[in-house]
């Protein structure tokens, strides 16, 4: 907690000032989470400060909230390329993501709990750049990087609004951008070998079997039921005679 309030004051994310009249702060909240690697060893513990977004009215508190990513059938593509010309292949995630996002409306918020200003719990924040769960966030840091990414030579593609393009000399790169994650996405893992690029989740299919409390069933790699049998037809066919 002492570090996410650190890294919103570093970024000069807001500024203590007297509400102004008619006004309706946004409350915020902390969030919690334990994150872990592919194999489930616990990698971070983590604390975010969160604004209850929900309150905002799209029209009146923002105008717009939408943000491009990048598909899944694009980071394919880009994943195939890598591999067939043996480019390798970086994931990187930002951290603190949308606290980089500048707003351009007035949002005003409470002071986080537990940590309120002595003498000052009249005044609110008002936020110059964006927080986690304003509804605009997304976007307000979408339009910080593609301003960023183009200052540093990159052309957004034209057919893919996620994808930026640098050429230079007779090299060429490539970021895919997925919220706060760059080239591919974050629940992805990525393994590259000399063979070629490997994409797993393991991780979210260990979560998704524990959910569904299958931990303990057998594996088999053909879905069907045990003892099965198939028949041919005259066609050639195999069907099972239960279902003609």
């Amino acid at each position: 907690m002492d570090e996410e309030i650190h890294a919103v004051e570093k970024n000069k994310t807001w500024v203590l000032t007297s509400p102004p009249l008619k006004c309706n702060p946004i409350g915020l909240e902390w969030v919690y989470k334990v994150k872990r690697d592919a194999v489930g060893n616990v990698t971070k513990y983590k604390a975010r400060l969160v604004a209850k977004g929900y309150v905002q009215q799209l029209g009146i508190d923002f105008a717009e909230a939408f943000a491009p990513v990048v598909r899944i059938e694009t980071i394919r593509l880009i994943l195939a390329l890598s591999a067939k010309l043996n480019w390798k292949v970086f994931h990187m995630d930002v951290k603190a993501t949308f606290l980089h996002g500048e707003l351009k409306e007035s949002v005003y918020v409470k002071q986080p709990e537990g940590y309120g200003k002595k003498g000052a719990k009249s005044k609110l924040y008002k936020l110059s750049k964006a927080l986690y769960g304003l509804r605009h966030a997304p976007r307000a840091w979408n339009l910080k990087l593609d301003v960023v990414l183009k200052e540093l030579g990159f052309k957004r593609y034209q057919h893919e609004q996620a994808v930026y393009v640098k050429s230079r000399e007779g090299s060429l790169l490539i970021i895919g951008v997925y919220v706060d994650d760059l080239f591919v996405t974050g629940s992805i893992e990525v393994a590259q070998i000399e063979e070629g690029i490997v994409i797993k989740q393991t991780a979210y299919a260990s979560k998704v079997v524990k959910m569904a409390g299958l931990e303990e069933c057998i594996e088999t790699k053909i879905p069907m039921e045990p003892g099965l049998k198939l028949y041919k037809t005259e066609g050639g066919a195999e069907v099972n005679p239960t279902l003609v």
